[in-house]
């Protein structure tokens, strides 16, 4: 893996004979310096047309934030004054400068009141007249893709509620049961995201928690070497994706991708970074026989980025599936991104729903928000230790529900594998409708579409 390089905005440790960025010093931003498709030569080239040392630059500290990268789209970054901005945007290789604006996680609510205890879930096979009962009978499909879809369902007890919740078509009885009991039951088939790869874009993951069962990997960092989970975040949603105890698809293969810092903050070319390497490791892994499909979880929120948009279309166009989190800031989902490009691409944006199948309080709302899931007292995997738990609550929880069930989808409806917007369509046409309150669009409630007899193929979208 390319290691990434930072250098400081200062130059007042620098000895005066570097050629390096004037007025770095008193500069107020960050910003995102993308290349013309058209430049081809080296870093050390450009950045010595620029009146910059390279050399010199890369052996500068931290607070600069500087970083070149890029194999689709070649950019740096760089805190740079205003002037210094100016001065670069009339660079004929320069295409555009843009902000780098922070992405984070929309902060989740840690309920670190709520004792948690390592869990040992049951897990039941179905007989075949049951498996056959409730196979999804799909319209659309031919003989072959029916008979594919005769597969064998395995119950487990000892699940969290979101689980069970997404495994019906109706409400929760809870009959007793709290939201944090671990005593529901949720119905999934038995090779749930086998083939499928997940790229978790995020704080890091504990890949040594039991619950992983060896299927989580480290992809990508831009931290050097430095893989490990330093907040929890990321381990909580990999582990809602595909852990044994607590994840929607139970066989998938999670791909750790950090792009946060300890403090669970990033940038978007962080973001962009680890988008880019779940990218180039989908392309390789796409014409694998074994190959079921690639999806990316991305909990944050941030501001707009044209690089970082660009760069989800060209993995949209790739085949890529995307699920993100709406926001936890009980506003208009259209004033943070990535949420708000997904009326305008295959992109899924995902509000956050509790036990009751109300909105969570501070979930995001409106017309960018594509659907919701259960995002409200979420049991998952952390990054204490290899049995460690925890409870959260945020749309960076239901994300990774939605993410899960497209990885366990995938395998069972093999047509959407390279077709991330005909993936959403069957999301929004087979979930459940009209059963939220307190929702401003996107009511629907995503289903795996076990015991459905009403369930509707896609014809195809050429996304």
């Amino acid at each position: 893996m390319k290691s990434i390089i930072y250098i400081t905005a200062s130059i007042l440790t620098i000895k005066n004979s570097l050629a390096a960025p004037t007025n770095l010093a008193n500069a107020a931003s960050n910003y995102i310096a993308v290349l013309s498709h058209h430049e081809k030569r080296s870093w050390p080239q450009i950045f010595a047309d620029m009146g910059y040392n390279h050399n010199d630059l890369t052996r500068l500290p931290l607070s600069a934030q500087f970083s070149t990268f890029g194999h689709y789209s070649r950019a740096f970054t760089l805190t740079m004054s205003p002037s210094e901005k100016k001065r670069l945007e009339s660079l004929p290789y320069i295409s555009y400068i843009e902000r780098n604006h922070e992405y984070s996680p929309p902060k989740p609510v840690i309920h670190t009141d709520i004792p948690t205890n390592f869990i040992q879930p049951q897990f039941i096979r179905m007989n075949t007249n049951d498996t056959d009962k409730h196979a999804p009978n799909v319209e659309g499909l031919t003989r072959r893709q029916q008979q594919e879809q005769q597969v064998q369902f395995t119950q487990q007890k000892g699940a969290p509620y979101l689980l069970e919740r997404i495994s019906n078509m109706n409400k929760i009885n809870q009959n007793g049961r709290g939201v944090t009991d671990m005593n529901y039951t949720y119905t999934v088939d038995e090779n749930s995201g086998q083939g499928v790869d997940v790229y978790d874009l995020d704080s890091g993951i504990n890949i040594n928690h039991v619950e992983f069962e060896g299927r989580a990997k480290h992809l990508f960092t831009v931290f050097g070497q430095d893989y490990e989970d330093r907040f929890g975040h990321g381990s909580h949603t990999a582990g809602t994706i595909g852990s044994r105890a607590y994840g929607v698809a139970k066989n998938v293969t999670i791909y750790n991708c950090r792009v946060l810092d300890a403090q669970n903050s990033g940038s978007a070319a962080w973001y962009s970074q680890g988008l880019e390497a779940a990218l180039r490791n989908h392309e390789q892994r796409k014409n694998e026989t074994s190959f079921k499909g690639s999806v990316v979880n991305m909990s944050f929120a941030g501001e707009n980025s044209r690089y970082f948009y660009d760069l989800i279309q060209r993995a949209l166009n790739s085949g890529m599936h995307i699920s993100a989190s709406a926001g936890n800031g009980n506003s208009d989902a259209c004033t943070t991104y990535p949420a708000a490009w997904s009326v305008d691409m295959a992109l899924i944006s995902v509000g956050a729903t509790d036990i009751n199948d109300q909105r969570w309080e501070s979930s995001n709302y409106g017309r960018c928000v594509t659907l919701h899931a259960p995002g409200h007292y979420i049991m998952s995997t952390y990054n204490k230790g290899p049995q460690s738990s925890q409870y959260m609550s945020g749309t960076s929880m239901s994300a990774p529900v939605v993410s899960g069930l497209i990885a366990d989808l995938l395998p069972r409806f093999p047509e959407f594998k390279l077709d991330p917007m005909g993936m959403k369509h069957f999301l929004e046409r087979n979930g459940i409708h009209d059963v939220l309150g307190g929702v401003s669009g996107g009511n629907i409630l995503v289903n795996n579409m076990y015991g459905r007899q009403d369930v509707e193929a896609n014809k195809g979208s050429n996304y």
